[in-house]
């Protein structure tokens, strides 16, 4: 199938199996083609492309992935999504997008409380945790090249950029994030790190050694 509209049988498939907490989106390159488990802020069928899927056109580094999963978004109201994307194409040619969005802001909560009950530590995505570096790590994926993956994905969206063109600035929030996530504890995931941001290796442990300091200062 090549037709971004003969996917709206597995669209409606997989809206009816993961239930109304999935919000599941079918669109071409242009506009919203369908739309199920809508959430409060969706765009009607017939709109054009929203920033994120317009991204994913104008953007190189996914001209060659079949699809991009486990990156964050949320809605306006403050939702908290876990999404996914599958690229559909016609000969190498983009045609299409199958988007799952799916709330985890119940299941985030009910994690922060079972981590302070079990560890008896502060809610991890407060304020505090986050600028102290306290609290468990987050890890979405099973492999550390995954979770690599997931975080550069997670930046292309929000700095609307590639990594050859990160700035400092950019960067420094990626590798604080992947620090956050426990990325670094893996031996052999600074060079894989560095590969991706387009750093070299001694850059990326002055960028930690920038980020533990400032961590220490605020404690």
């Amino acid at each position: 199938m090549s037709n971004p509209k003969e996917y709206k049988t597995i669209a409606k498939f997989l809206s009816l199996f993961l239930g109304n907490n999935c919000e599941v989106l079918l669109c071409d390159t242009e506009e919203f083609l369908y739309i199920m488990n809508p959430l409060d802020d969706t765009p009607h069928v017939g709109d054009p492309l929203d920033d994120l899927h317009q991204n994913f056109i104008d953007d190189d580094a996914f001209h060659s992935l079949p699809y991009t999963i486990t990156y964050r978004t949320s809605a306006s109201s403050g939702e908290k999504l876990r999404s996914a994307t599958f690229f559909i194409r016609d000969d190498n040619t983009l045609t299409g997008f199958l988007t799952l969005n799916w709330k985890i802001t119940d299941f985030v909560q009910m994690k922060e409380i079972l981590e302070m009950l079990t560890n008896g530590s502060v809610f991890p995505d407060t304020e505090e945790s986050t600028e102290t570096g306290s609290g468990s790590i987050e890890t979405l994926s099973s492999s550390v090249s995954e979770l690599i993956n997931s975080v550069m994905n997670e930046a292309r969206i929000r700095f609307q950029t590639t990594p050859d063109r990160f700035t400092t600035e950019e960067k420094l929030s990626i590798i604080r994030e992947m620090n956050k996530r426990g990325v670094f504890l893996v031996k052999g995931s600074v060079s894989e790190v560095a590969k991706e941001v387009r750093s070299s290796e001694p850059t990326i442990y002055r960028y930690l050694h920038q980020i533990n300091n400032t961590q220490e200062e605020k404690s």
